[in-house]
């Protein structure tokens, strides 16, 4: 549901710091199905995104004021409305504009809106393209915006950065993208996205094994899938002479290359239902791949495979040489007495 909604202009030629400038929006947009729609397609173009990083807010306010600024229009205490909110922000965006000449101007979107109980403060940045229209047994051309080139986006988690005992107090995501061009926004956003390579390595192997489980892969697949995985990531961490960093974009099209975007709109589903994101630009820590670690075994009786969590948790163990599965399936406990 929409608080409040409206766009601005921020005036920019890319490759050129010259002649910026901002076009304030006189009004606020009133909410309606329009406007529904924008959200509509703006959300879900911005999930569908891979390559996402997330973070929190800088401590240096006087340098990254985003915060400040939204912490005014939030407060009932202080007048600060929506309209004015966005014209700080805009005028900080243009600071930062100023700064990267591979900026592009465009419409700038902000949105204060709820979902699922949640609220969030989503800033994005639309181009335009020539879209024909047909209506009345002709064709007509007009500017339309581009959701399809989302370059420029980002998004606050209102309700967890308020709520300072988040299990996962990263409650700002942006789109990452490559180079310096996307910094200036992140910087915009004012997101401090220090990365711990052991954590980011374990949610994401934490969730590569949960898409197996809710694709219902069999063992053999399921030993690909991991495989693969551990084979890209390790090779990530090994690259000489410096380790590369994690792409979500990458990584999908490696280990599930025939729906790459399945990979991606899973990580993004279940990183916001257990509030633990995955984010670019980490190296993977080898000592955390060994998550993805199956032992497979097969023979013309009998089959079985494990990964290294069930050695952990001891729900398979080694005694005097034979292998015992603790707390096994009750229809396998059935098979094997009506066997004897």
């Amino acid at each position: 549901m929409i608080k409040n909604i409206v766009y601005h202009v921020l005036v920019k030629e890319q490759g050129s710091t010259d002649d910026v400038s901002v076009s304030l929006n006189p009004n606020v947009l009133p909410v309606d199905d329009s406007t529904d729609k924008l959200l509509e397609q703006l959300t879900e173009r911005y999930r569908g995104k891979a390559g996402k990083g997330y973070g929190v807010f800088e401590d240096n306010t006087d340098s990254y004021p985003t915060s400040t600024i939204l912490e005014d229009y939030l407060d009932v205490n202080i007048s600060d409305d929506f309209h004015f909110c966005t014209e700080r922000l805009m005028n900080h965006l243009l600071a930062e504009s100023q700064k990267q000449a591979g900026a592009k101007g465009g419409k700038v979107v902000f949105i204060h809106y709820s979902e699922s109980n949640q609220e969030y403060f989503l800033v994005a940045i639309l181009t335009e393209k020539l879209g024909l229209m047909a209506k009345d047994w002709g064709l007509t051309q007009d500017d339309i915006l581009n959701f399809e080139n989302l370059r420029f986006a980002g998004r606050i988690n209102i309700s967890s950065w308020q709520n300072k005992g988040s299990k996962q107090p990263r409650y700002i995501s942006f789109l990452r993208g490559q180079g310096e061009v996307s910094g200036y926004f992140k910087s915009f956003m004012g997101c401090s996205d220090v990365l711990m390579a052991s954590q980011e390595t374990k949610v994401l192997v934490e969730q590569i094994k949960s898409f197996a489980t809710s694709k219902n892969l069999n063992s053999d697949e399921r030993a690909h899938l991991t495989a693969n995985a551990k084979e890209y990531l390790q090779e990530l961490a090994d690259n000489k002479p410096q380790p590369l960093q994690f792409s979500m974009h990458a990584f999908t099209n490696r280990v599930w290359p025939d729906e790459p975007q399945d990979l991606v709109d899973f990580f993004e589903s279940y990183g916001e239902e257990h509030d633990c994101h995955i984010s670019n630009g980490f190296v993977p820590d080898k000592r955390s791949l060994r998550g993805l670690v199956v032992q497979s075994y097969r023979t013309k009786h009998w089959a079985f495979s494990f990964d290294d969590d069930a050695i952990k948790n001891h729900a398979v163990q080694v005694v005097d040489g034979k292998v015992i599965f603790h707390k096994p399936p009750q229809d396998i406990l059935d098979a094997y007495n009506e066997s004897n």
